[in-house]
């Protein structure tokens, strides 16, 4: 699978990431090293948790690396859920099962596509 492949199958944007990160070579070495960072699970935990002020951390700092490396389906669900986290009290109760379905499924097939792609 060529890194082009890979941002179709993750609805990323290649040429974005390319703006960003200058040449293939460098987006390559940033997208392996993103297969083995633990940010998502984190997020899931956080949402799983109800854990208002993890949900919002953990999305946010998400959402820069996914937003840095034109995942953009991910960068969209972490964006969406940082900000219906952000300013809340820890102890307010917001209902985040819908985007633990969401994330969790943009999450897996993020994380597939890379071990494809590793595995080439």
């Amino acid at each position: 699978m060529e890194i082009k492949e890979l941002y179709a199958k993750l609805d990323g944007n290649y040429q974005e990431a390319l703006t960003r990160l200058m040449n293939e070579a460098l987006i390559t070495r940033f997208v392996l090293k993103f297969k083995d960072n633990n940010g998502g699970e984190v997020v899931i935990k956080a949402l799983e948790s109800s854990d208002n002020n993890a949900i919002f951390e953990s999305t946010h700092a998400l959402k820069g690396v996914a937003g840095n490396l034109a995942f953009t389906a991910l960068f969209d669900i972490s964006s969406r859920i940082c900000e219906k986290a952000r300013g809340k009290a820890q102890d307010e109760k917001i209902d985040f099962t819908n985007d633990l379905v969401e994330f969790k499924a943009i999450y897996s097939k993020t994380i597939s596509a890379l071990e494809e792609f590793a595995n080439k």
